[in-house]
Order: C-alpha cells, then structure tokens, then sequence
C-alpha cells in the first residue's frame, strides 16, 4: 500500500492545500487587525521558514523530488503561525517550523509518512522551550461556572468570544470566521462533518459532568481552529467513519480532560497529538466490512477501543494530579511492563503491556480493600476489577482479582492476580511481580 492519504481523487494536493488555505485566510487577517502588525511578520516568518526549511531538506539533504509547489509547507507555517501567540519572537518562530518541517515530516518521508501534525508539534515544542504564560494573553478552557457574573455580561462575553474581541493565539480568536471558513471546506467537500461535529459535541457534553458552561468551553481556546483545521488533517486522521467518529470523540475527551486536570495549556494541541498516536489502532479495527464477516464482531472491536480510550484517558490525566504511581515488571501471562495509577486511596487504573502468546496490552480499573488481609506489618489489599485487553488483532473484556504486599520499609510491592477473559476465545491469565512506588 502506498503512503496516506490513500484516497483517490481528481483533486491534487495542491488544490485541497489552496482551499484549506482561503478557508483560514480571514481569520489571519483578524489576527493582525485584532493584535498589530507582528502577528503579519509571524505569520509570513512561519511560512516562508516552512517552504525554506521543505527546499532545502528535500534538494539537498535528502535528495528527493522538491514539493514546495503543492502547498502543504504553506499551510503548515499558516496553522502554526495561528496558534502562536502575537508576542513570540520571530526566532522562536523559526525553531517551530524547523521542527514541524524537517523533523516531524522530512525526517518521517516527507508529506503523506508523517504521524503527527506537524504545525501541533511545532507549538507544542515552541511552548515547552520558550514557557510563555499564556495566562497572560490566552483563553484555554477555563474552568468556572460562567465567563462573567450577570446575564448581560455572560451574552456580551459570548459574542466577543464568537466575534474574536478577545485575547488568544493569532489565528484562533475569530470563532465566527473560522466556522465561515469551515463551511466553506464542508461545500468544497474537502472536510467531512464526522470529526469535527463529534469533537465539540463531545466537549460539550462533558463540560455538564465537570459543572461548567459548555458555551464557554465550545467557544474559548483553539477548539474551534482545531477541530476543523487540524484534526480533520487527512495524513493524520483515520480514514473510514466509524474511525472518524472514534477519533473525534477521543480529541473531546482527552481536551475535556487536559483541561481540568493537565498541568499545560493548548489541551486541543495535545488531544490532536493523542489521538494521531492511534491512528494506525484505530484505522486497523474500524475498516469497512468484508464480504462474510461478521458486523456483531466488528462492532464489538470498536466498542473495545471506545473503553480502552476512555479508561486509558483517564488514567493518563489523573496520573498528573496523584502521588505514588507503582511501575514494575510481571512474569507470567502476559510477561511485561505493568503500572498502576491511582486515582483515588482505593481505586486505581492498572496497565500492562507485554509478551505471552503475542503482544498484549491490559487496561482495567481496580477497587481496593486494604482491610480484608490483615498483616502486622505493611498493608495486604486485596484488589479486583475489570477492563480490556488487546491481543494481536482481538479485543477482550475482562476481570482482575489479585492481592498484593505493601512493605512499609521500602516503596516495593509485591503481587499475584489472575484475569480470565472474553472474547472469540475464553483466556485466562495471570502472573506474579514487584511494582516501585514513585514518589
């Protein structure tokens, strides 16, 4: 097969790249309008380092055919250059499009090869060196009830969210013209409504289960840019729907999640760069039905990955707020790495990742009882649980039940469980092992 997008079209690449581009072109112009004439000298920086950094990676150091012509380097400077702040300086601009270009695409094979979003890469890497205090100059998900006390302040406070009469990243600010920009695509039919869609429902029905305003969290941050400018990005997403639904539920999830409990800004930034790390999973267990298989069996593939997302999730963003993850090693079926985070004193997300008939990999969720052994010494719980399991090409449901010795004289713990599971075939597994307390 060859490299993605594998999508045959009488479009070229150029032709999509021209339209995504004069889809994003009115909201840069409020970006300079709203915030001065530096946010036009990044934005041009970002772009022409982009095509610069593409010509001279592919002419001279990798040697291959030059691409700079079908526009994908423009509208990667474009989309980075429009989640930067105004007041970055045009160096530190520089250093994001030298990742976004020759690290996360050249270096991977040029366009069609890269895993992740470059321009998400790009920012993400610009903001972890350079620290700005996007408290300072951005709205991300802020978690209260309301923007503003007062019904006519709340109102005003949303129309200058949707206008872009607000501080933030150059190009992220105008609600209203990137939603024009996106109905544009929708009528080119460049973008489809599957990812999107999904994504800001997803954020906003979750924003009811952390009691905020789900206006507010629809329409502050990136989500609006994200959701149809970049998680819609064709090398990166999947390519079948049900894919797509997955893919844009997982971004809501984990950008809800970010949100509340990250320790960063740009959570639509990292919940893209999540969700790009599954394509390949996600892609392999939605493909379309093949004559004589199974839909029931299909659909319990893809109900699997929708748990194993959203337990995996959760422990991801707990992992940031708890002390004392256990990690360790497991002899046994499977034999590997196992961790344990806890998210509470009882309750705890239990991964494993290893080797037994094949590559597996564990996620459930655990219950402890610290009283039902009783030691003079250290603590005995006993613990149990369910989750899933991923075996080669299957998807199991599964339950845990194991006890495990606490010393108090050394953060080492030592466990035995057994976890029979469910799916084209029973498995039952289990193991012995020692897992280190972090501090």
């Amino acid at each position: 097969m060859e490299h993605a997008p594998n999508i045959r079209s009488e479009r070229t690449t150029a032709t999509i790249m021209c339209l995504v581009i004069i889809a994003l072109l009115p909201a840069g112009v409020w970006g300079v309008y709203k915030f001065g004439i530096h946010s036009a000298y990044i934005i041009l920086t970002s772009i022409v380092s982009c095509v610069l950094i593409e010509f001279i990676a592919q002419k001279f150091i990798f040697k291959r055919d030059v691409t700079i012509d079908d526009g994908s380097a423009v509208l990667t400077g474009l989309l980075l250059a429009y989640c930067l702040p105004p007041n970055i300086l045009l160096w530190q601009v520089v250093v994001g499009s030298f990742v976004a270009i020759f690290i996360v695409k050249e270096c991977f094979g040029g366009i069609g090869f890269n895993i992740f979003n470059p321009a998400l890469i790009g920012v993400t890497v610009v903001f972890l060196m350079f620290s700005y205090a996007p408290a300072k100059w951005h709205i991300d998900g802020v978690s209260q009830a309301s923007p503003l006390v007062g019904v006519g302040t709340q109102i005003s406070s949303y129309l200058d969210l949707f206008i872009g009469n607000v501080s933030g990243s150059i190009g992220e600010v105008s609600k209203l013209l990137l939603i024009l920009g996106a109905l544009y695509l929708f009528y080119k039919r460049v973008i489809s409504w599957h990812i999107p869609i999904i994504y800001i429902l997803t954020v906003f029905g979750l924003s009811f289960l952390f009691k905020q305003d789900p206006i507010f969290q629809v329409l502050s941050g990136s989500l609006i840019l994200g959701a149809f400018f970049m998680a819609t990005d064709y090398v990166t997403g999947p390519l079948f729907t049900k894919g797509k639904i997955i893919f844009g539920f997982g971004c809501g999830l984990f950008t809800v999640l970010i949100r509340n409990y990250g320790l960063y800004p740009k959570s639509v930034c990292y919940a893209i760069l999540i969700m790009n790390a599954l394509v390949l999973l996600i892609d392999k267990y939605t493909k379309p039905r093949v004559y004589g298989k199974q839909i029931g069996d299909i659909m319990k593939k893809v109900f699997g990955l929708l748990i194993f997302l959203l337990i995996s999730g959760m422990g991801f963003v707990f992992a940031q707020q708890k002390d004392k993850p256990e990690i360790g090693v497991i002899i046994g079926e499977p034999s590997g790495i196992s961790g344990k985070i806890f998210v509470s004193q009882k309750n705890a997300i239990d991964i494993v990742a290893g080797f037994g008939s094949g590559l597996m990999v564990h996620v459930d969720y655990l219950w402890h009882d610290f009283e039902a052994l009783k030691v003079n010494e250290g603590k005995f719980p006993l613990y149990y649980g369910a989750g899933v399991m991923i075996k080669k090409e299957n998807f199991y449901v599964q339950g845990k039940i194991g006890i495990e010795y606490l010393f108090d004289t050394n953060p080492l713990g030592i466990f035995i469980e057994a976890a029979p599971a469910i799916g084209n075939d029973f498995v039952f597994q289990g193991g012995v092992g020692v897992r280190y307390r972090l501090k």
